[in-house]
């Protein structure tokens, strides 16, 4: 799947926000995680990524959102800076 595709399903979703790109975040269990490039992210609740498999797409749920955060912190916790 290509970044255009995944920008423009985040784009969907997060219809308050101007998402300019995707940045790949990680890959967690067996998904590409993408986060969105917004100038300014305002996120109620929690953080919106798009989880990638082949050529289908997703958001991810608030489960899975603390379950990236944890791999991450575990795993790469630089990349924590980049979703706040």
């Amino acid at each position: 799947m290509e970044g255009e595709s995944i920008r423009s399903f985040l784009q969907a979703i997060l219809t308050n926000q101007d998402v300019q790109g995707v940045k790949h975040l990680c890959s967690w269990n067996g998904y590409e995680v993408y986060m969105p490039d917004v100038p300014h992210l305002a996120c109620i609740a929690y953080p919106k990524f798009a989880l990638v498999k082949k050529d289908s797409v997703r958001v991810n749920n608030r489960e899975e959102f603390m379950a990236i955060y944890d791999y991450l912190e575990r795993n790469d916790p630089s990349k924590l800076m980049s979703i706040g």
